[in-house]
């Protein structure tokens, strides 16, 4: 019984460091992108396509066309408390003053309550004719397991797979690995996306917390081990 004790004690004591070791590592991969991000967005805008592994979080200007009909819904999203849709859409626009072909990228143009999630009951979002436009250049996000899957047939999306857009839009080049977020649109709707990026650091408390909790099990078994040694 004492053995199995011991055992218990130093797997439990185990774990604990293993979590602590895996949180410091997180707090280094954190902090290394929290500098990639403010690096990258306070260099000037890209006014052409971006090489992605450089230039992930830089800001990106095009001057193109919104492909309105063909917008995606991208369901359970919130602003300030308030649930509803963000409004995803194909912009089109030629990569250099030599290019005469037009290339296409998905816009994350921001979020609208429900009831304006049909196109129809927000006429005034639907801007036509050429615009310059100002995004922040985003990877394709991992997909979370528990999200239910697309159901592009009734136009609601629970996770931008850019794949998935490209096919059932019918738009080429879709599936190039980033999207826009918009930011510093002129209209006040879409809810545009904030020009600074804030990502939650809590990896080193999370440290603390683990290798205290391993240190603190030590300490008591090793007092508990030494008081019952004695007293025999």
């Amino acid at each position: 019984m004492v053995i199995v004790r011991h055992i218990l004690v130093i797997a439990m004591v185990g774990i604990l460091l293993a979590l602590g070791f895996w949180q410091a590592k997180r707090l280094v991969w954190k902090e290394n992108l929290i500098t990639k991000i403010e690096t990258n967005l306070h260099q000037a805008p890209l006014l052409q396509a971006p090489n992605l592994e450089a230039d992930e979080y830089r800001v990106l200007q095009l001057t193109g066309y919104f492909i309105h009909d063909k917008e995606i819904h991208l369901a359970n999203k919130y602003y300030k408390g308030n649930s509803g849709f963000h409004i995803v859409t194909p912009f089109a626009y030629l990569d250099g003053p030599y290019d005469s072909t037009f290339d296409y990228i998905l816009v994350n143009r921001g979020w609208v309550e429900d009831k304006h999630k049909n196109r129809a009951n927000r006429p005034e979002t639907l801007i036509e004719g050429e615009i310059t436009i100002t995004g922040i250049i985003n990877k394709q996000p991992d997909r979370n397991r528990f999200l239910p899957d697309n159901r592009p047939a009734n136009n609601v999306w629970y996770h931008l797979d850019l794949a998935q857009a490209s096919k059932t839009l019918d738009i080429p080049y879709l599936e190039q690995n980033f999207y826009l977020m918009q930011v510093d649109s002129k209209d006040k709707y879409p809810v545009d996306f904030p020009k600074k990026i804030e990502l939650p650091n809590n990896h080193l408390q999370y440290t603390i917390t683990w290798f205290l909790l391993a240190l603190l099990i030590s300490g008591m078994y090793i007092y508990m081990l030494r008081t019952k040694y004695f007293k025999s």
